[in-house]
């Protein structure tokens, strides 16, 4: 499945990256991976969605990405870390990601508001759905 998204306003390029964050109830990790991704989608247009890694697909995902601890994180589909999350280990996998492309910080504020309106399949309200039958 095609996880990108590209978005070219006033003839900037922008491309949106998708995160997946496996997480656990009651774990601090888990919660300061969630406020660093909050913070940083101010700066890069991130999809965000959490999972249960409880869950039957959370632990499917986790197991054949090698998350082995909560948070897991999985950027457009592939296993990016797991465990506690280093800010600066995911802004320079952010910033690789966009070889060249802008961030959202680098242009006026109205872009800001333009993303909330972006909806492609399959992807519905800035969130990444996930369906059973999409993984493997």
């Amino acid at each position: 499945m095609e996880t990108s998204s590209s978005l070219e306003f006033d003839g900037v390029q922008f491309q949106c990256i998708h995160v997946l964050l496996l997480t656990q109830e009651h774990c601090c990790f888990c919660e300061q991976a969630q406020e660093l991704l909050r913070s940083l989608s101010y700066e890069y247009w991130l999809s965000i969605a959490t999972l249960d890694m409880g869950s039957p697909l959370g632990w499917r995902l986790a197991v054949k990405g090698g998350l082995l601890l909560p948070p897991g994180m999985l950027i457009d589909g592939k296993p990016f870390s797991y465990g506690r999350l280093s800010e600066g280990k995911l802004r320079r996998e952010l910033d690789c990601r966009l070889h060249g492309l802008h961030r959202l910080s680098s242009v006026p504020s109205p872009l800001h508001d333009l993303r909330a309106e972006i909806s492609a399949l399959p992807f519905v309200n800035n969130a990444w759905i996930i369906r059973e039958e999409d993984v493997p």
